[in-house]
């Protein structure tokens, strides 16, 4: 069965690098490994530069509004001033650049990640309920609600991507 996995791994997500940042920013966001692997696999098919006709970019077809909120975020909660300078540089780029800066594979899967989980802890709240709703958060991930429900729900492609996680396992 390892051996299996293993396969699946290598054929999908191409590199080492990418399984390592997965493993580093789903355990930082507390989100399962398993699903970012698996919406990895289905938004870009591994595919570093992947950009869809909505203009979504990379590994996890990251909105150029999402990563905007990434860096607030960071930028929020960071305590060193030159920290807060580079992020707000980074919020301030054109569109242009923000995407290219986005592509690159460690700040993609970390903004994946941390979307992910502002989704869930969005859904969390709301419902009131002490566990992960990863279909909502998956959801919302999928069609740039920046952790709230739009009203779309793309039940078919959702669970294509919950039942990939079986393969992770």
């Amino acid at each position: 069965m390892k051996y299996f996995i293993l396969i699946i791994l290598s054929i999908n997500l191409y590199c080492k690098s990418t399984i390592y940042y997965i493993e580093k920013y789903s355990n930082k966001y507390k989100v399962d490994m398993r699903i970012i692997q698996s919406l990895i696999k289905k938004e870009s098919n591994g595919k570093l530069n992947a950009v869809s006709k909505m203009n979504a970019q990379g590994l996890g077809q990251i909105m150029l509004e999402t990563a905007r909120d990434y860096y607030k975020d960071l930028k929020k909660n960071s305590d060193k001033s030159k920290i807060r300078e580079y992020y707000t540089s980074v919020i301030m780029l054109n569109d242009k650049l923000l995407a290219y800066h986005i592509k690159n594979e460690k700040r993609n899967i970390a903004i994946t990640c941390w979307n992910i989980r502002r989704c869930l802890n969005y859904y969390r709240k709301k419902y009131k309920r002490n566990y992960d709703n990863y279909i909502f958060a998956i959801n919302s991930h999928i069609n740039g609600c920046n952790g709230s429900w739009n009203g779309k729900f793309s039940f078919n492609y959702v669970n294509s991507i919950i039942n990939n996680v079986i393969n992770f396992k």
